[in-house]
């Protein structure tokens, strides 16, 4: 379920020379996650992340896992493109599972682009987000759109403020 006011979608500016072009802190809620997302000093942006602590916990589980495989297979070009494309995959589907269509994924998608760096503040919704895919599916993977090579971030524990 997506909460932000759609007009409020075209204020969104990654211009300032603000050092933290996207600000996102994730919370418990209810049997879920709620998150406020901004671009540099716009206006917050709540979204629904319909995952439960379960689901977080497996997500963090199969990407260990993939990685592990693409570990194993260094050395055997087929297993290896094969144990990075299974990363992909499992990474695009943390992705997706987390940025719901509308604005929160046009927003990440857009800060994505353009190199920004984005802050994550969180205690409870912990995911290695640098194995985070927003590339193309299949055989041909392109490293470059795991997140641990394509953007900047910072991730920290909630300090317990509502907000910033």
């Amino acid at each position: 379920m997506l909460l932000v006011d759609e007009k409020k979608k075209a204020t969104l500016s990654l211009t300032d020379n603000f050092p933290v072009h996207v600000q996102m802190s994730i919370f418990s809620e209810g049997n879920g996650y709620v998150a406020y997302m901004r671009a540099d000093l716009s206006n917050f942006h709540t979204f629904r992340i319909e995952r439960t602590p379960g689901d977080v916990e497996e997500r963090n589980l199969e990407l260990q896992d993939a990685v592990e495989q693409v570990a194993r297979s260094c050395g055997n070009d087929e297993a290896f493109a094969d144990a990075l494309a299974a990363l992909a995959q499992k990474g695009k589907y943390a992705f997706n599972r987390i940025f719901t269509e509308g604005a929160p994924r046009d927003l990440i998608r857009r800060a994505l682009r353009i190199g920004a760096t984005i802050q994550i503040a969180t205690r409870d919704f912990v995911i290695p987000w640098e194995l985070l895919y927003d590339g193309p599916s299949g055989a041909r993977v392109d490293f470059s759109r795991f997140w641990g090579n394509e953007i900047h971030y910072f991730m920290g524990a909630d300090s317990g403020c509502s907000s910033w």
